[in-house]
């Protein structure tokens, strides 16, 4: 309740509100709060309309914490007929809670206010179109009927209510034998960690540099990269590390790789991380540095770098809208305008990656957003730029995660030309 009080006057990431749970709590609590935080940001613009239907005033932040909190466990239950003893056990344990942390008139409120949801629900909302719709924001809503068709609508927001289990990238796995608690799956080097907690053997395999925990959308930056044994690679907006990681199973540990992301927590984790990529002849750098400060000449005279790569990568601050089941707290910072104050950093950040690709060199840029203007948009005004002039689109794709059963996202795949000009006019008079 007071995460999600902290949340609703902050609206601060999951990430953060995480960290906020107090040490002396076990790993078996720690994890069903974060579950049930998490229940009450997927189902809680839903929830949110049955408080403000039911209530003659809106309720102080603890308060309405509360209820989402009980929202969020009854609806999960079954969103087209939630359960109905589902509700009593949820209103019988809200209403003792408000008792212990509230006060005894915020109880008997809590209490009358969940016994009328369930006529409340039906009358507003009678369909489980309704519904899902209702989980969604206003203006995201707006924008995605703009974008999907309504069959389409309605998978996206379906899956964006449920739980997102957790994947292991363990590309070493058929050497060394899989940990019996790993399940299998469609993808490639992708392994299912089953609920709770992570077991002492998948443990091991992440302290010695050997998997890392992500979800299988993330593949397609480094597969569409194509890196081979002994290529220097350039991985922009690096932190935490999941593509550099990658990145260096992939090229087998030899070649060099440069990871570069801003400093701060994030960097702290990316460099951890890079550290347990170290093998014999192969030491991958991590700096530190705001890139769209950062210059060619920085890397050579300041780390004895090269100037130009030709394999860069880049994976932009974006919306997160393709990963709303796993991040259900970014749908409430989502709206018109939040969306289109990403755009300038995300194109300022593709030139400014431009910058370092070498001729007939490959730059892959990607996102977990699935909105057109953070994907194609900003790729076409990238070509149309200055900085576009030598590159051309070899490859695109938006991934959507109800078609694909992981997170979805943008990954569009960029050649440079071989001597400097403009590559669209090649074949042309000029």
């Amino acid at each position: 309740m007071r995460l999600l009080e902290s949340f609703l006057i902050r609206h601060e990431k999951v990430d953060s509100l995480w960290e906020q749970i107090p040490g002396h709590v076990s790993a078996s609590q720690a994890r069903s709060c974060r579950g049930r935080v998490l229940a009450a940001l997927r189902y809680g613009h839903l929830v949110n309309h049955l408080i403000d239907r039911s209530a003659q005033r809106p309720p102080k932040q603890r308060l309405r914490a509360l209820l989402l909190i009980a929202g969020g466990e009854w609806l999960s239950s079954g969103l087209a007929e939630p359960q109905s003893a589902q509700l009593a056990l949820t209103a019988n344990h809200a209403v003792e809670m408000a008792k212990q942390f509230l006060s005894a008139g915020e109880a008997r409120f809590v209490n009358a206010l969940l016994r009328r949801w369930p006529e409340t629900l039906q009358r507003h909302f009678p369909t489980m179109k309704d519904r899902l719709y209702a989980t969604c924001p206003l203006e995201l809503l707006k924008r995605w009927q703009r974008q999907f068709a309504p069959d389409e609508l309605q998978q996206l927001l379906q899956w964006n209510l449920g739980d997102s289990p957790s994947w292991l990238y363990y590309p070493q796995a058929p050497c060394d034998g899989l940990p019996t608690s790993l399940a299998g799956s469609r993808w490639t080097d992708f392994y299912q960690l089953p609920p709770g907690p992570i077991e002492a053997g998948t443990v091991a395999l992440l302290s010695q540099g050997k998997a890392y925990i992500k979800d299988p959308g993330t593949r397609f930056a480094v597969e569409w990269l194509s890196p081979k044994p002994g290529d220097a690679v350039l991985d922009l907006c690096a932190a935490p590390g999941g593509k550099s990681f990658h990145i260096a199973q992939t090229i087998a540990f030899k070649g060099q790789l440069v990871a570069i992301d801003l400093p701060g927590k994030r960097y702290q984790r990316l460099h951890e991380n890079l550290t347990r990529s170290q093998r014999q002849g192969f030491m991958p750098v991590a700096i530190a540095a705001d890139l769209l400060q950062l210059e060619p000449s920085d890397l050579s005279h300041q780390h004895a770098l090269p100037r130009s790569f030709p394999k860069v990568v880049i994976d932009v601050p974006c919306s997160n809208s393709g990963v709303l089941r796993r991040r259900p707290d970014a749908s409430w910072r989502l709206d018109e305008m939040a969306i289109q104050a990403m755009l300038p950093l995300q194109c300022d950040l593709l030139k400014a990656a431009s910058k370092w690709v070498a001729p007939d060199g490959d730059l892959v840029y990607s996102t977990c957003s699935i909105e057109k203007d953070e994907n194609n948009g900003c790729i076409d005004a990238f070509l149309a730029s200055d900085a576009g002039r030598d590159f051309r689109l070899e490859a695109s794709m938006v991934h959507y995660p109800w078609q694909t059963g992981h997170d979805g996202g943008g990954v569009f795949k960029l050649k440079r030309s071989r001597n400097g000009i403009d590559s669209r006019l090649v074949g042309h008079s000029v």
